[in-house]
């Protein structure tokens, strides 16, 4: 039996996607690992970003589907061997600081008399809330 690879981006099933789709979920996973290691040295991350399309283009040209799955695996393996242990979500991601999270009206914001109603429809506005 096939050696089970195991998913990236948490639950998913791989078994629809293309060896070109699997190759560009597993590259942009990298390129997240590694602005997670070195997000504040520019210099870093765009040498190590050109290394990793380096690989890619350097494999490019191999045809042969068991060579490909080979070479797959071995870069998923050092996906997991060098995964950042707590890796930088954008917070508005799933499992992020800020998913589906819920803003209310600060209260004396929301129990404001009609001449203040101008500045809970502009304070709604500039945090694009429909109200």
């Amino acid at each position: 039996m096939a050696k089970k690879i195991p998913f990236i981006f948490g639950p998913f099933n791989y078994d629809g996607l293309t060896h070109s789709q699997r190759v560009c979920r597993l590259y942009r996973a990298t390129l997240q690992n590694i602005w997670s290691y070195c997000y504040n040295d520019i210099e870093t991350q765009r040498r190590d970003m050109l290394r990793v399309r380096y690989l890619i283009d350097k494999n490019a040209n191999v045809t042969d589907p068991r060579k490909q799955k080979h070479l797959y695996e071995y870069w998923v393996g050092l996906y997991e061997k060098y995964k950042h242990p707590e890796p930088i979500i954008h917070p508005e991601c799933p499992d992020g600081t800020a998913y589906d999270r819920q803003i209310y009206l600060p209260r004396h914001v929301a129990v404001a008399d009609s001449e203040q109603s101008w500045w809970i429809k502009e304070w709604q506005l500039d945090r694009n809330i429909d109200g």
